[in-house]
């Protein structure tokens, strides 16, 4: 018998950084710049880490106030806008989701959003990584404005070249479209519900859109159990359908 414990899932500045084709050198710094940005997430995150232990044994009011003066988004803030400088798209991400943590008064950080945001549509909409920023988007879309993240899930779909990123800005669309009155959203969704069951069954949105579309009575006993994907303990991605012939036991748990 096969035990599987599941984690189910229901994300150069001024020039323009997307060369249909692209040259050895180009790969290179790619490829450097890919790795400076892994390296300084994996020490902001270590330092945030140490940071939220201290944070939990401080005692009293004013520690506490001190130690989020010191919160260490403020520390790496110039090293991810330095890498923003050089061309990386994703330091951009970073300091989007990070700004709440900046310093920076609440009347200030949905210009900031807006102003982040426009500079990754604009010069990296067409990366292989652009999901980290879709999914920012559809996070920050109350600052960004619904119509904004709407057009250009569209555009992203349209020009991003990925598979999943294609399927990704599919399936927001789709939720956001259903808050949409009007039979044009409607058949909008339905078409790219469609597309999503059709096309895109092979990433996670694709699952997650069949999911939804699941009725009770394809859950009966005897029947074949709906596909979807998921992360073992030790971080392992798989699909249901490749333990197919095999017994699964499916172990849902979690923290209350």
């Amino acid at each position: 018998m096969i035990t599987t414990a599941l984690i189910l899932a229901p994300l150069f500045a001024g020039a323009a950084h997307q060369a249909d084709q692209v040259t050895p050198s180009q790969v290179l710094m790619e490829s450097i710049i890919v790795d400076a940005f892994s390296d300084l997430d994996t020490n902001f995150q270590e330092a945030y880490d140490g940071w939220r232990a201290e944070l939990r044994k401080a005692k009293g009011i004013k520690a506490k106030r001190a130690l989020r003066e010191k919160h260490p988004v403020r520390l790496f803030w110039d090293r991810f806008q330095s890498l923003a400088d050089d061309g990386d798209g994703r330091a951009l991400v970073w300091m989007s989701k990070s700004l709440r943590n900046k310093g920076l008064r609440l009347s200030e950080v949905a210009p900031e959003k807006v102003r982040l945001a426009k500079l990754l549509l604009k010069n990296y909409s067409k990366e292989a990584w652009f999901g980290d920023a879709v999914a920012s988007f559809i996070r920050d879309r109350k600052h960004l404005g619904e119509d904004w993240v709407v057009t250009t899930l569209r555009s992203v779909a349209k020009d991003n070249k990925d598979h999943v990123i294609q399927a990704q800005c599919k399936y927001e669309l789709v939720g956001m479209l259903r808050k949409v009155e009007g039979k044009q959203a409607e058949e909008e969704a339905e078409a790219l519900i469609g597309e999503l069951l059709d096309d895109y069954r092979d990433t996670e949105f694709g699952l997650r859109m069949l999911a939804e579309r699941t009725r009770p009575e394809d859950l009966e006993a005897g029947k074949e159990a709906p596909e979807f994907m998921g992360r073992t303990i030790d971080g392992h991605e798989f699909k249901l359908s490749d333990y197919r012939g095999k017994v699964v036991l499916i172990d849902f748990y979690g923290f209350w």
